[in-house]
């Protein structure tokens, strides 16, 4: 019994501290107190790492990330914000969807431009709601009973802003979601600074 409200305790606890890291990134990103700091990584390694960081999430629930990249693999840009992204989007995926679903994690890269791309499996997002999906606060018919603010998607889409990028999403209801980040390489070469 005791173990039971203790669990309780700490998924209010942890669901308090999710609406309040939303709130504060919101008024940073509206203050532009959020600085862009772009360093050169590799982006499978760095993926792999934000998956072993959702384990936690994932386990919960019996999810898993299948992953996989193809082309080029070096990107400069801002880590921090590529994975709030990242970790928003993976969140979400792993909110609104079943227990024991794959989530989908791809990445591509040629051309000087990168894609990732998050797909689930899950509840997915009703026509008439899509248009509306990343202004602030709005929640989609089909999830009054899952916790949210109704902040992530309009907090992705001003990070993604922030690091030149593009967001942009397909989904049906009952058969999931996939959410695309396109974003340029900013690759430096050898004779000169990064374009």
């Amino acid at each position: 019994m005791l173990e039971k409200r203790l669990k309780r305790i700490e998924l209010s606890v942890n669901n308090l501290t999710d609406i309040l890291d939303e709130f504060i990134s919101n008024v940073q990103l509206e203050s532009h107190g959020v600085k862009v700091e772009a360093a050169a990584f590799n982006l499978p390694e760095f993926l792999g790492d934000v998956i072993l960081e959702m384990d936690g999430i994932l386990c919960k629930k019996n999810q898993f990330i299948k992953y996989q990249h193809d082309g080029e693999a070096s990107i400069k840009q801002s880590k921090k914000i590529l994975k709030n992204i990242l970790l928003n989007l993976l969140s979400n995926a792993s909110k609104y969807s079943p227990e024991n679903k794959e989530i989908q994690l791809t990445s591509s890269g040629a051309n000087n431009h990168m894609s990732i791309t998050v797909k689930d499996h899950g509840i997915g997002i009703p026509e008439e709601d899509q248009k509306n999906l990343f202004t602030e606060f709005f929640r989609a018919g089909n999830v009054e009973n899952i916790q949210g603010t109704g902040l992530g998607l309009s907090i992705v889409k001003k990070y993604i802003e922030l690091i030149d990028g593009s967001i942009s999403f397909i989904s049906k209801p009952n058969e999931g979601s996939a959410f695309t980040i396109n974003l340029p390489q900013l690759i430096a070469d050898e004779n000169g600074p990064a374009h």
